[in-house]
C-alpha cells in the first residue's frame, strides 16, 4: 500500500538493505544467508537530513537525502558488522523483533507502514 508523505511514496521507505550473514552463532555454526527488510524515516531540520531505522534504533545524517539514506545504511552495516564481530548479532536482532527460525530467506517483522502524520495536538495555556 502506498502511502503520500509530504508529497513522498513510503513504498520508498522500505526496502531491502544488502544480504547480511548472520554468523556462526546461528543455527548449526554455518552462515547462513538472510536479507533484513527495515524502515527508513527520513527527517528535515534545518540544513539537514536525519534517516532513522526505528526497528534498529539507529540514525544518522547528511546534507541531503541521498546522503542521509547512504549514510544510515553505513551506520547499519557497522552496527550487525560489529553485533557479528562480538557474537551478539543472534541477541541483537531478536531484541529488534526479528524471528531468526524462520525458513524464509528474508527477516521482515510483523508490522507495515501504513500511515506516517503530522498532527497538531492543544497543550492549553503556559
Amino acid at each position: 500500500m502506498a502511502v503520500k508523505l509530504n508529497g513522498m511514496n513510503t513504498d520508498r521507505k522500505l526496502e531491502l538493505l544488502e544480504i547480511y550473514k548472520l554468523h556462526a552463532e546461528l543455527a548449526d555454526k554455518e552462515t547462513i544467508m538472510k536479507n533484513l527488510v527495515v524502515t527508513e524515516e527520513i527527517w528535515k531540520e534545518g540544513n539537514m537530513y536525519t534517516a532513522y531505522c526505528p526497528e534498529l534504533d539507529v540514525v544518522s545524517c547528511g546534507t541531503d537525502i541521498e546522503e542521509a539514506r547512504s549514510n544510515l545504511l553505513e551506520v547499519i552495516e557497522i552496527q550487525l558488522e560489529e553485533s557479528a564481530r562480538l557474537g551478539t548479532l543472534k541477541a541483537f536482532l531478536e531484541d529488534a523483533g526479528y524471528d531468526l527460525n524462520t525458513p524464509q530467506s528474508t527477516l521482515q517483522l510483523d508490522k507495515q507502514v501504513i500511515a506516517f502524520n503530522q498532527r497538531t495536538i492543544p497543550l492549553g495555556v503556559f
